[in-house]
Protein backbone atom coordinates (compact mmCIF):
# COMPACT_ATOMS: atom_id res chain seq x y z
CA UNK A 1 0.00 0.00 0.00
CA UNK A 2 1.46 3.35 -1.01
CA UNK A 3 0.93 6.52 0.97
CA UNK A 4 -1.00 9.41 -0.54
CA UNK A 5 -0.73 13.07 0.41
CA UNK A 6 -3.32 15.76 -0.14
CA UNK A 7 -2.34 19.44 0.20
CA UNK A 8 -4.89 22.08 1.20
CA UNK A 9 -4.05 25.75 0.61
CA UNK A 10 -5.76 28.86 1.93
CA UNK A 11 -4.83 32.54 1.94
CA UNK A 12 -4.33 34.02 5.39
CA UNK A 13 -6.72 36.85 6.25
CA UNK A 14 -6.88 38.91 9.44
CA UNK A 15 -9.41 36.60 11.15
CA UNK A 16 -7.97 33.29 9.86
CA UNK A 17 -7.23 30.49 12.34
CA UNK A 18 -5.49 27.43 10.90
CA UNK A 19 -6.58 25.19 13.80
CA UNK A 20 -10.23 25.98 13.09
CA UNK A 21 -9.66 25.36 9.37
CA UNK A 22 -7.96 22.03 10.13
CA UNK A 23 -11.01 20.99 12.17
CA UNK A 24 -13.24 21.80 9.17
CA UNK A 25 -11.03 19.61 6.96
CA UNK A 26 -10.95 16.78 9.52
CA UNK A 27 -14.75 16.72 9.70
CA UNK A 28 -14.70 15.49 6.09
CA UNK A 29 -12.00 12.84 6.42
CA UNK A 30 -12.54 9.16 7.16
CA UNK A 31 -10.28 7.89 9.93
CA UNK A 32 -9.33 4.31 9.21
CA UNK A 33 -5.55 4.39 9.52
CA UNK A 34 -2.66 6.40 10.89
CA UNK A 35 -2.30 9.81 9.29
CA UNK A 36 0.44 12.40 9.39
CA UNK A 37 -0.48 16.08 9.30
CA UNK A 38 2.01 18.82 8.40
CA UNK A 39 1.06 22.49 8.72
CA UNK A 40 3.08 25.35 7.29
CA UNK A 41 2.85 28.89 5.97
CA UNK A 42 4.31 30.92 3.16
CA UNK A 43 5.33 34.43 4.13
CA UNK A 44 6.87 37.71 3.08
CA UNK A 45 10.28 38.63 4.48
CA UNK A 46 11.81 42.05 4.16
CA UNK A 47 15.20 43.67 4.32
CA UNK A 48 14.66 47.40 4.35
CA UNK A 49 12.71 48.18 1.19
CA UNK A 50 13.31 44.75 -0.38
CA UNK A 51 10.66 42.06 0.03
CA UNK A 52 10.79 38.38 -0.90
CA UNK A 53 8.13 35.65 -0.89
CA UNK A 54 9.04 32.36 0.79
CA UNK A 55 7.04 29.19 0.22
CA UNK A 56 7.00 26.62 3.01
CA UNK A 57 7.74 23.17 1.63
CA UNK A 58 6.23 20.23 3.50
CA UNK A 59 9.68 19.18 4.74
CA UNK A 60 10.09 22.59 6.41
CA UNK A 61 6.60 22.85 7.90
CA UNK A 62 6.92 23.97 11.52
CA UNK A 63 4.06 21.79 12.80
CA UNK A 64 3.66 18.03 12.40
CA UNK A 65 1.59 15.37 14.14
CA UNK A 66 1.26 11.61 13.73
CA UNK A 67 -2.37 10.83 14.46
CA UNK A 68 -3.53 7.36 15.39
CA UNK A 69 -7.17 8.40 15.47
CA UNK A 70 -9.53 11.35 15.11
CA UNK A 71 -8.95 12.46 18.72
CA UNK A 72 -5.21 12.84 18.08
CA UNK A 73 -5.93 14.96 15.02
CA UNK A 74 -8.46 17.12 16.85
CA UNK A 75 -6.05 17.62 19.77
CA UNK A 76 -3.42 18.79 17.27
CA UNK A 77 -5.97 21.21 15.77
CA UNK A 78 -6.80 22.45 19.29
CA UNK A 79 -3.11 23.24 19.88
CA UNK A 80 -2.95 25.17 16.60
CA UNK A 81 -6.11 27.11 17.46
CA UNK A 82 -4.36 28.59 20.50
CA UNK A 83 -1.51 30.06 18.46
CA UNK A 84 -1.50 33.64 17.18
CA UNK A 85 -0.47 34.63 13.64
CA UNK A 86 2.75 36.06 15.10
CA UNK A 87 3.54 32.61 16.58
CA UNK A 88 3.06 31.01 13.16
CA UNK A 89 5.22 33.62 11.46
CA UNK A 90 8.05 33.16 13.97
CA UNK A 91 7.84 29.35 13.93
CA UNK A 92 7.74 29.25 10.12
CA UNK A 93 10.69 31.64 9.86
CA UNK A 94 12.71 29.56 12.33
CA UNK A 95 11.87 26.29 10.54
CA UNK A 96 13.23 27.69 7.26
CA UNK A 97 16.33 29.15 8.94
CA UNK A 98 18.62 26.30 7.85
CA UNK A 99 22.27 27.21 7.72
CA UNK A 100 21.59 30.72 8.99
CA UNK A 101 20.83 32.26 5.53
CA UNK A 102 18.38 34.88 6.81
CA UNK A 103 20.66 36.29 9.49
CA UNK A 104 23.43 36.72 6.94
CA UNK A 105 21.09 38.25 4.35
CA UNK A 106 19.37 40.59 6.79
CA UNK A 107 15.84 39.43 5.89
CA UNK A 108 13.25 39.34 8.66
CA UNK A 109 9.76 37.80 8.65
CA UNK A 110 7.09 40.37 7.79
CA UNK A 111 3.67 38.74 7.30
CA UNK A 112 1.96 35.44 6.51
CA UNK A 113 0.54 34.89 3.03
CA UNK A 114 -0.91 31.36 2.80
CA UNK A 115 -1.49 28.33 5.01
CA UNK A 116 -0.72 24.81 3.77
CA UNK A 117 -1.99 21.61 5.35
CA UNK A 118 -0.62 18.30 4.09
CA UNK A 119 -2.44 15.13 5.16
CA UNK A 120 -0.72 11.83 4.42
CA UNK A 121 -2.42 8.44 4.86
Amino acid sequence: MSLKTVRFTRLVQHDFNCGTWLKEILSNIRFNDIMVIHVGFSFIANNGDQKIYLYCAKALAPYMAKCLDKNDALNFADELELKKPSDHLTNTFLSTDIGDPFHKSGYCPHNLVANYIWITK
